[in-house]
């Protein structure tokens, strides 16, 4: 069911098969090697595959529905291949797996301890990696690139029904865009595409950036920011954790034990640092991605020089295909947010009007510059904000966040963590990580607007987080009539 693509090349009495099977990005090379004496010109057809685990004296045919054993750290398998001669006889040819066989595939599994290839489209793709870019979502499919809107004069009158009427239009030269008339103005141009194919990323006509975070599977769009990049945007609400391999754009990745359900800002979730601990999210900059168009892909079409050879892939993965993490620009300031709360060990003591134990720690690489933010405003229903700007030295190369509780007999928790730029704005969304349904969006100020369902996930309440605390906007019931009733 899958599509085969192979290269072959006949030296005597063996041939040498190089086997792409699906997409590219699996593979395997064989040779198959005829008795001596015999030369492929006098084969008819292959009449049968036989195997077994070591003894090749012992191996029976393989019928479609099996598989072929294999241990990854033992030689393979021995494989027979029966081969009808065009004088009748039967012969039996050997098949040597060649030492750059890393994939289980279908149908044959060839495998040893040597790994020089092994593409992982659904984990991201190293840098340096050949690929094949349709595949990888960056070419191949239809999807909105740039928009133009035509900039002419109006007519004008006290009519209203015959005002509004271009004075003059001149039609978008499709076939050619580089010749279109210059009233053409690029209102939108898409410059960054979810290999799930959501927009993440465009660019306005004055070159200002608005950008979308998805989560929960790539599913759900978790935050939306206006003037601000892709990789300048961080949120972390610990709600679908542990997150998978290729979900880390921002995320306290290494401390998934440590989200609990125990309290939470929002959603079910937050981050639980126990005292005199630290928590860190380490992040590198890169300051040469600033902006790369979707279609900015080189394709080479020579083999790629890897031996030995592979099937041929279209394009070499390098650093500014790739989508990017979190990666604020130095020289440039920022906005960092987040909801804490501490609890006394063992039994919380209510009525803090401060909290004086979590801090925000953050620091850069290259730099030794370091800011330290404390929560403050009021405690609303046991949280406490932080609320900062903050510089990024022009020699950073990384920033370090690190959530920190100073205590050494409280707990203290963390939920809704954001950064973005400080010219630009920024909501976010939480959701339920089973239903899906949204339990709060997080305003410019990061403050909460919460939805409530009832047991058949009927909405029923909408409450607004204040600085004086939970406001209810709005409050319903819903009621099926029963038979009878």
């Amino acid at each position: 069911s899958k599509d085969i693509k192979y290269t072959g090349q006949i030296a005597g009495s063996s041939l040498d098969i190089s086997v792409g099977i699906g997409i590219g990005n699996e593979g395997c090379r064989v040779k198959i090697n005829l008795p001596g004496g015999l030369s492929w010109g006098d084969v008819q057809f292959i009449s049968a595959i036989k195997t077994n685990t070591g003894d090749c004296a012992l191996a029976t045919e393989l019928k479609s529905s099996s598989r072929i054993p294999a241990d990854p750290c033992k030689p393979a398998p021995c494989v027979l291949l029966e081969i009808i001669m065009k004088d009748g006889s039967k012969v039996n040819a050997t098949i040597s797996v060649l030492p750059f066989c890393t994939v289980s595939c279908d149908c044959w599994i060839f495998q040893q301890c040597y790994t020089n290839y092994t593409p992982n489209y659904a984990c991201g793709i190293p840098i340096g990696e050949p690929i094949n870019p349709y595949w990888a979502g960056m070419k191949g499919m239809w999807r909105p690139k740039a928009s133009y809107a035509y900039n002419s004069g109006r007519t004008q009158s006290d009519n209203i029904r015959e005002d509004g009427v271009f004075t003059d239009f001149a039609r978008f030269t499709w076939e050619n865009p580089a010749a279109k008339s210059p009233k053409w103005i690029n209102a939108t141009t898409i410059t960054k595409y979810s290999p799930y194919g959501f927009e993440l990323e465009n660019k306005d006509a004055l070159g200002n950036f608005s950008s979308a975070l998805y989560g929960y599977d790539h599913s759900l769009v978790t935050a939306i920011g206006s003037n601000a990049k892709y990789t300048e945007l961080a949120f972390d609400s610990f709600e679908d954790y542990p997150p998978g391999c290729n979900d880390n754009h921002f995320r306290f990745k290494n401390y998934t034990q440590d989200t609990t359900s125990a309290t939470s800002h929002t959603g079910k979730y937050s981050l639980k640092v126990s005292p005199s601990s630290t928590s860190f999210n380490d992040v590198l900059m890169d300051p040469n991605c600033i902006f790369i168009p979707i279609d900015d892909i080189t394709d080479p079409t020579t083999l790629p020089t890897i031996i030995p050879p592979q099937p041929v892939y279209a394009h070499t993965v390098v650093d500014c295909d790739c989508l990017g993490p979190f990666q604020p620009l130095p020289g440039k300031k920022y906005v960092v947010s987040a909801w804490t709360k501490e609890t006394t060990i063992p039994t919380p003591t209510p009525g803090i009007t401060n909290y004086t134990v979590p801090k925000m720690k953050i620091s850069f690489s290259s730099s030794s510059v370091v800011y330290t933010f404390a929560p403050k405003g009021n405690v609303i229903d046991g949280w406490q904000q932080i609320f900062e700007s903050f510089d990024i030295p022009t020699n950073a190369t990384g920033v370090k966040v690190e959530l920190v509780n100073t205590s050494s007999n409280r707990n203290v928790f963390f939920d809704d963590i954001r950064l973005h730029p400080n010219d630009g704005n920024m909501v976010s969304y939480v959701y339920d990580p089973v239903s899906l349904k949204t339990l709060a969006e997080l305003d410019a100020n990061n403050f909460a607007t919460v939805y409530i369902y009832d047991d058949e996930g009927h909405l029923n309440k909408v409450k607004k987080e204040t600085t004086e605390g939970f406001k209810m906007l709005k409050e319903g019931r819903i009621n099926t009539k029963k038979i009878n009733e």
